[in-house]
Parts: structure tokens; C-alpha cells; sequence
């Protein structure tokens, strides 16, 4: 068809004649184009073929771009799901539990049932830390965990963790003061309206000293101070026939810094940091390997803790028969256990006195915020959980993109060069861009916040790291924290940070051409009936 051009003082209008297609239509008052075709010294008429092609072939070379990025950033996702941090969840937030206990100023022994005195209240001594579900066999000699039953195994459920109340049958009452409520002394001497305890802490007057240590002694035992108690030293309570033939006497010392914060229960002779680390070398338990109830949570291992020392803030008090345990705290039932094939009749379980671990006698130390050492898991593990979110929804686009690039090349056989002026073209890749470049704007917000939130959490590490006196817990804070810095940022987050902004920055550019280039500051592409 012939190509009918018109031109009048405000009005500048390519059309095909004979047809309803008009293809660019533009004022002269409100565009840039003739300037611009007047500056480049060719006619503007060509130019507009120019614009028109830029417009339809630059969302194909995009999508291509974004179809590159998205395999590249499946692949990062892939890769952090599979990264293992240094620390498991359950060390981290066992570590922020042992030091948020509040101090224990005084305890009393009841029976179950038994009432605390005012002030007190029940006590425990730890977590159990559960079982899983699983089966016992037809013959009654083996325990299986649920994926390796059969029908003609006796099923069992699990039991989830539970709180010990009791230990031979027995209950404590604490009187405790809050953790927040004590801090080291950084004066010469504690303000008015504090006492001074173990020439280090500061508390309110209302509270007295907390408990230093626990003396496991006979009871016959003649104590030279018997009238009396040792110079700076106050017996808070005592405890006869707890053990056998012994007294437990709890008594503060101002010569004494530790503070008690609590029991836990053990299986080995050597505590863990993690609750579901147990060694169960013959090293750790007195010369004999250490075997457990096959469904426990807790499995015997040969790593001596995850590569980490044994614990030091607890002090041994007392063992007990590991069927008593069960069967005097109601965890759970089984018959004939002795006849398990894979357990060891006569072991004990034992039980810990634990004692605030030091820090360092500076406020920023003493003032660690745990719940922020107990967060950092979970912080990089939340991008784990959502990561399936961003894996199918970068999928879902690339699908989308493979469509719109198919739909491109559709068109482009079926309109031939018309497809460089046709408007459903034009609009459908405008729109398309659009929504991805939104799509990229949602994730990098997400992608640069969530950096930002791990990587605070890092430099809080960092700070905390020589704040302990623990070895073992200062090894945790800079092996937790190089992970962060070392791996996961450096091998995830910054990759995929780098690539969603590269999509952010080149999906604006393409928009803003889009719309540099659109009907509403320099043309019209129209589609007549």
C-alpha cells in the first residue's frame, strides 16, 4: 500500500493508506522527535521506523537478560539451602537459655504436691528432650525408628520434650532474682539502695546474695564451722538424703564469683553445649560406651560434642538409674527394656548444678543481648523456609518470559514488518515489563533488608566474641560469625543482591523507554477498526 504522509503547522502523521491500520501518529508541540530527527540530520518519518523497532526488540533482548539471571539466582537459592551453618538452632538457643536464667537466691525441698512457700516458686531441672515416633519389634528385642516399621510391629508415639519437675521423687522451690535486675560493678563501690555480692555484682537490697555453690557432703560429715558458718561465707539451705548418705548444702561465699542458675539432666559423664550432642565415647563415660533408648532424640556419638569442648559451668551432683528416671517422671512407658538389644541395663542419668558463665566486667559485655545470639539461626534459616517461595516464583517468571519471547517471534512471522508498529504488541511488552520490573523491586527490598538483618546480626557476633571467658562459647561467636561473612554472604546473599539489582537497574531502563517513548510525551501507536 502506498504510505500517505501529512504534515501541518502542529501535526505530523504517518498512516497506511487504503487500510484502518494507523501505525504513528504525533504532534509537533508536544514531541521531541522532530528536533531530535533535525539534529541526527535524518527524516523524522525515520526515525519513528527507528523508535518502533528499539520498541519491539528491546523486551526481547530483557527477557533474554532476566532468563540468564533467573537460572543463575535458582542456582544461588539452591546452593544456600544446602549450606550448613557451624552451629545448630538447638546449641544457639541453648546457649541464649543458659545465660538469661535469672540467679537462684534460695531454694527449699518439697514433695510432689507440696506447696512453695511465698516468695518460691516450683523449680526444674531441666529439659528431656523427647522421642521420636517409631515401632517396638514383633519379638520385643529391637526399636525402630517410624520409617523402618512394618504391620506387625507395636507401633509408639512420639513424646514430645518435657519439663522435669522431679528427681528421686523429689521437688525444689527457688526464690530467684531476675537476671536484668543484677549488674557487674563498676564503681568502687554498688549505689545506694544495692548490696554488693561476691565483690562483683550490684543488687537491689530486696534480694539477698545469690547461691555460689553446692557442697555434696556426707552427713556425718564434722564440719570444723559447725557452730558457725566459714567467714564470709552463709549457708542457705541444706538438703539431707537427696543422695544417699549425703547432704547438699547450698551456700553463698563472698570469695565465691560463680552464681547458680539452675540443674539440667544429663546422660553422659560429660555434658555438651548442644542437647542433642551426646558423646558416647568410652572417654566421656567412665571406660564404657554409652547407649541410650533407641527412639531418644539423643543419639550417642564419636565428634566429642560437634568439635567443641565438654561444658565447664556445670558442677556434678548426684546419678540415678536411667529406668527410675523414666518411670518416677512419667516420660514414658516400656516394658522389658532390658531385653532391647541395642541398650545397656544399670546406666544412669545425672544430674548438673548450673552456673552463670563469665563475661567480661564491661557493661557491653555484661549487657549481652542473647536474644539476638539466639535469633541468628533463625534468621538464616528464614530465607531457607521462604527460599521455595522465590525458587518457584523465579520459575513461574521464566516460564512467563519463554511465553513472551514466543509471542514476540509469533507475531513477528505473522505481521512481518507491521509488527514493529503494531499496538498490542507494543502494549503487551510494556505491561509485561512492568510487572517484572515491580516483581524485582519486591525482591530486592526483601533481598537487601534481609542482608542487612544478617549482617547485623554478624557484627553483633563480632563485638560479643571476646565478651565470654568461656573458650568454647567465644570459639561458637567467631565460627557462627565467619560462616556469615565467609559463606553466607559472600557465596549467597551478595550474588543474589548484585543480581537483583542488575535486573532492577536494567528492567528501569528498559521501562523508562519505554515511556520516554510512549504516546503520553512523544507518539501514538494506534490500532483503528
Amino acid at each position: 500500500s502506498k504510505i500517505k504522509i501529512e504534515i501541518s503547522m502542529n501535526t505530523f502523521e504517518i498512516s497506511d493508506e487504503g487500510t484502518d491500520h494507523r501505525p504513528l501518529q504525533m504532534t509537533k508541540s508536544d514531541s521531541r522527535i522532530f528536533k531530535v530527527a533535525e539534529k541526527l540530520g535524518i527524516e523524522p518519518e525515520r526515525l519513528a521506523d527507528y523508535v518502533r523497532v528499539l520498541l519491539t526488540v528491546l523486551p526481547i533482548f530483557f527477557y533474554v537478560f532476566c532468563i540468564v539471571i533467573c537460572q543463575m539466582r535458582l542456582n544461588l537459592i539452591t546452593q544456600a539451602t544446602t549450606s550448613t551453618p557451624p552451629l545448630s538452632t538447638t546449641l544457639l538457643s541453648n546457649i541464649q537459655y543458659i545465660n538469661t536464667r535469672p540467679y537462684i537466691e534460695n531454694v527449699v525441698e518439697v514433695k510432689p504436691g507440696g506447696n512453695c512457700p511465698t516468695g518460691y516458686e516450683l523449680g526444674d531441672f531441666g529439659k528431656w528432650i523427647g522421642t521420636y515416633a517409631g515401632c517396638k519389634s514383633k519379638s520385643g528385642q529391637f526399636y525402630w525408628t517410624e520409617s523402618y516399621c512394618t504391620p506387625e510391629d507395636e507401633m509408639l508415639e512420639a513424646v514430645p520434650p518435657t519439663i522435669i519437675k522431679k528427681w528421686k521423687n523429689t521437688q525444689l522451690c527457688f526464690k530467684t532474682i531476675p537476671r536484668e535486675k543484677v549488674r557487674y560493678r563498676m564503681t568502687y563501690t554498688c549505689e545506694k539502695g544495692e548490696r554488693e555480692c561476691a565483690g562483683r555484682y550490684c543488687i537491689p537490697d530486696k534480694y539477698e546474695c545469690p547461691i555460689s555453690w553446692i557442697n555434696v557432703e556426707p552427713i556425718n560429715y564434722t564440719d570444723p564451722y559447725s557452730t558457725h558458718d566459714e567467714p564470709g561465707t552463709q549457708t542457705k539451705a541444706k538438703i539431707d538424703d537427696y543422695i544417699p548418705g549425703k547432704r547438699l548444702k547450698f551456700i553463698y561465699s563472698e570469695n565465691i564469683e560463680y552464681v547458680l542458675t539452675g540443674f539440667e539432666v544429663s546422660y553422659a559423664m560429660r555434658t555438651c553445649w548442644d542437647p542433642y550432642d551426646l558423646d558416647g565415647s568410652p572417654e566421656a563415660n567412665e571406660g564404657k560406651a554409652r547407649k541410650v533408648y533407641p527412639l531418644l532424640k539423643v543419639q550417642p556419638k564419636e565428634d566429642r560434642c560437634g568439635g567443641y569442648s565438654y561444658r565447664n559451668d556445670l558442677h556434678r551432683i548426684d546419678s540415678w538409674e536411667e529406668f527410675d528416671f523414666y518411670k518416677i517422671n512419667e516420660l514414658f512407658s516400656y516394658k522389658n527394656m532390658s531385653q532391647v538389644a541395642s541398650y545397656t541395663v544399670n546406666q544412669n542419668v545425672y544430674l548438673d548444678a548450673r552456673f552463670a558463665p563469665f563475661t567480661m566486667p564491661t557493661n557491653g559485655c555484661w549487657d549481652i543481648d542473647f536474644s539476638v545470639v539466639g535469633s541468628v539461626q533463625s534468621r538464616l534459616q528464614l530465607f531457607n523456609k521462604l527460599g521455595f517461595l522465590f525458587y518457584y516464583t523465579g520459575g513461574l517468571f521464566t516460564i512467563g518470559l519463554i511465553l513472551f519471547i514466543g509471542f514476540n517471534i509469533f507475531k513477528a512471522i505473522q505481521l512481518g514488518k507491521r509488527v514493529f508498529s503494531y499496538a498490542t504488541v507494543y502494549l503487551a511488552n510494556l505491561y509485561f515489563t512492568g510487572v517484572l520490573l515491580g516483581y524485582y523491586i519486591f525482591e530486592s527490598v526483601i533481598v537487601f533488608g534481609y542482608r542487612l538483618w544478617v549482617v547485623s546480626a554478624a557484627n553483633y557476633l563480632r563485638g560479643i566474641d571476646g565478651c565470654f571467658l568461656d573458650r568454647n562459647i567465644r570459639n561458637m561467636m567467631n565460627d557462627m560469625e565467619n560462616y556469615i561473612e565467609t559463606e553466607y554472604l559472600h557465596n549467597y546473599l551478595n550474588e543474589t543482591a548484585v543480581l537483583m539489582g542488575t535486573c532492577l537497574i536494567v528492567g528501569t531502563i528498559v521501562l523508562f523507554c519505554f515511556i520516554v517513548l510512549s504516546k503520553a510525551r512523544h507518539y501514538s501507536i494506534l490500532e483503528t477498526n
